[in-house]
């Protein structure tokens, strides 16, 4: 979801968040400056992260507890850091609950859902939505590599609508798919799709918590599981918000806003560098982040 993968190695480097850390102090000056060009460029970005970490990468790694297989070129960097968003991992995990349903939109290969998994526990449900089939096939190891039953395989794309679509690659971040046509260069797979609202209509039970990670298609997908919202008063939703991505889709930052607010949420900025979650609005998040400035964060709403 949101953050600098290079950003990510300065927070390390200059023990950013952590006051018992010395670290290479000389470098948290330059990070505020460095991290915001990262977000210009990110890309390169990317590209120079795992030029970094390319030698320590290996196929499998001990992730939070869990034995995970990692994709080709370790996309979430896990190999070297073994946790991935380490603030928005730990607001997730305090709010999700013994014996809750958990709905995981974006799983890639599970970073998250294994989370989710050892939190529900035994009495609880896991359901993991992932269209990429290289990437539903390690997510699927993943679950069964640490023996997790609750948890209920997807191999499709949420959206508004139930039927078929094209799955856009992206050529230098295997977490990265889209349905965007902005990346159709790299090649593209049909994928099924569907919207939350038909595929628990039969499936009854009260839904807990909703993840989303779905690289600018977020509108969509939360337009097909608007009654899904609704039927809940008790609802919580943990969204990546990336208004470059969701113009990029044919939506926009603020429509995407006014949609949750629609829903009877309230918002929250999860601040993956100050390590806050911050109460905002509307209004405070479309002045922060923006296409122009390429910035972008996690959201979580709460009713």
């Amino acid at each position: 979801m949101a953050g600098s993968p290079l950003g990510r190695i300065f927070k390390l480097l200059s023990g950013y968040g952590d006051s018992k850390s010395t670290g290479f102090r000389p470098l948290k000056a330059m990070q505020k400056r460095f991290y915001q060009w990262a977000l210009m460029h990110p890309v390169f970005s990317f590209k120079a992260f795992h030029l970094f970490i390319s030698p320590f990468i290996k196929e499998t790694a001990m992730v939070q507890g869990h034995r995970m297989h990692l994709d080709k070129g370790d996309s979430l960097g896990l190999s070297v850091f073994g946790v991935f968003e380490p603030f928005m991992t730990k607001i997730i995990a305090g709010e999700i609950k013994e014996g809750d349903t958990v709905v995981d939109v974006g799983a890639s290969i599970g970073y998250y859902t294994l989370t989710f998994a050892r939190l529900v526990g035994e009495k609880g449900k896991v359901y993991a939505f992932e269209p990429a089939p290289d990437i539903f096939a390690l997510l699927e190891k993943n679950v069964k590599e640490n023996g997790y039953k609750n948890v209920i395989l997807n191999n499709k794309a949420v959206s508004d609508k139930t039927g078929k679509a094209r799955l856009y690659l992206c050529d230098y971040n295997n977490m990265a798919h889209t349905l965007s046509r902005t990346r159709e260069g790299a090649g593209s797979v049909e994928v099924e799709t569907v919207r939350l609202d038909d595929y628990f209509r039969d499936r009854g039970g009260k839904i807990d918590f909703v993840k989303i990670d779905v690289e600018g298609a977020e509108c969509a997908a939360v337009r097909g599981m608007e009654q899904v919202l609704r039927a809940s008063r008790s609802i919580k939703l943990a969204t990546e918000y990336h208004p470059k991505w969701l113009t990029s889709f044919g939506s926009s930052g603020k429509e995407y806003l006014e949609l949750i607010s629609s829903l009877g949420f309230g918002i929250s900025d999860i601040n993956e560098e100050t390590e806050q979650v911050e109460p905002s609005d509307a209004d405070k998040i479309l002045k922060k982040y923006s296409p122009e400035k390429r910035t972008w964060t996690n959201l979580l709403c709460v009713k």
